[in-house]
C-alpha cells in the first residue's frame, strides 16, 4: 500500500471518535451494568458467570482506558531529552504513542475475550494495522466487529474504516452504490458529511472526476464546518 493511499485512512479522526464514545460508555458503565446484572440474575446458574464476567470487564476497562488515554495525550511539541519532565507523559509523535498503546491494547483483546473491552481494544488494533498497510490483518477485524455488534455505539467508526479500507483495496465501483444507499438513509450511523467524503473518494478512485467534484462541492455547501470540508476544497482547486 502507499503513503497516498495510507493518507485515505485518517486516523485521527477514528482516534477522536472512539475516544468521545468511549468516554460516553465509561461514564455511564455502572448503569448499563446495574441493567444487565439484574437481567442476569433472573437466569438460573447465570449470576457467577455474570461475576466472572464482570470482573473481566472491569479489569479490561481499566487497562483499555490507560491506553486510551496515552492515544489522547497530544504530541509534544519542541519535545529533547533535556526537556523537564512532569506528572504527564510526553511523546515526540504519533508513531511512539501507538508503540506505547499498542501492547497495551494487544492484552485487552487476548486476556478479555468476550467483553466491551476487548472489543474496543480490537478496533483500535484494526486500525493500526490498516496504517501500516497490514489489511489483512484490519479488515476482518473490523467486519467481525459489525457483524457481531451491529448496533454498537461505535459502529459508524468501525463502518468508515472499512469503508475507507475497501476503497483503498480498490473497491471504490462495489462501494458506490452502498454509499449512496447510507447517505438516503436517516437513521445510519455514519454523518451524511462522513458519507459524502467517502463517496467522493470512491468515485475519484473509480475514475469519475466530474462526481468526484460534485460531490467534494456538496460538501462545502453543505457542510462548511465539517473536518472534511478543507480537504474538500482542496481537491476542487487541485482539480
Amino acid at each position: 500500500m502507499d503513503r497516498a493511499t495510507r493518507h485515505q485512512i485518517k486516523h485521527d479522526k477514528f482516534v477522536e471518535d472512539v475516544g468521545s464514545a468511549y468516554s460516553f460508555m465509561r461514564s455511564h458503565s455502572r448503569g448499563v451494568w446495574l441493567g444487565v446484572g439484574a437481567l442476569a440474575l433472573l437466569i438460573v446458574g447465570a449470576a457467577a458467570w455474570l461475576i466472572v464476567q464482570e470482573k473481566s470487564e472491569t479489569q479490561g476497562q481499566a487497562r483499555l482506558s490507560e491506553a486510551i488515554d496515552i492515544m489522547n495525550t497530544p504530541v509534544e511539541s519542541g519535545f529533547s531529552e533535556t526537556t523537564p519532565s512532569s506528572t504527564e507523559p510526553k511523546f515526540k509523535s504519533e508513531q511512539e504513542k501507538v508503540t506505547k498503546a499498542q501492547p497495551i491494547f494487544e492484552d485487552v483483546a487476548t486476556k478479555h475475550k468476550g467483553t466491551d473491552a476487548a472489543d474496543i481494544a480490537g478496533l483500535y488494533l484494526a486500525r493500526f494495522a490498516a496504517e501500516r498497510g497490514d489489511i489483512a490483518a484490519a479488515r476482518p477485524r473490523l467486519e467481525t466487529f459489525l457483524r457481531e455488534h451491529p448496533d454498537h455505539i461505535l459502529g459508524g467508526a468501525a463502518k468508515r474504516s472499512l469503508y475507507e479500507i475497501r476503497i483503498a483495496q480498490g473497491e471504490g465501483q462495489q462501494v458506490i452504490p452502498e454509499l449512496e444507499k447510507e447517505l438516503a438513509d436517516p437513521d445510519n450511523a455514519l454523518p451524511h458529511d462522513v458519507v459524502l467524503a467517502l463517496l467522493a473518494q470512491s468515485y475519484e478512485f473509480a475514475g469519475n472526476t466530474t462526481k468526484a467534484k460534485d460531490t467534494y462541492q456538496r460538501i462545502v455547501n453543505e457542510f462548511p464546518d465539517s473536518p472534511y470540508t478543507m480537504d474538500a476544497q482542496r481537491k476542487l482547486f487541485q482539480g
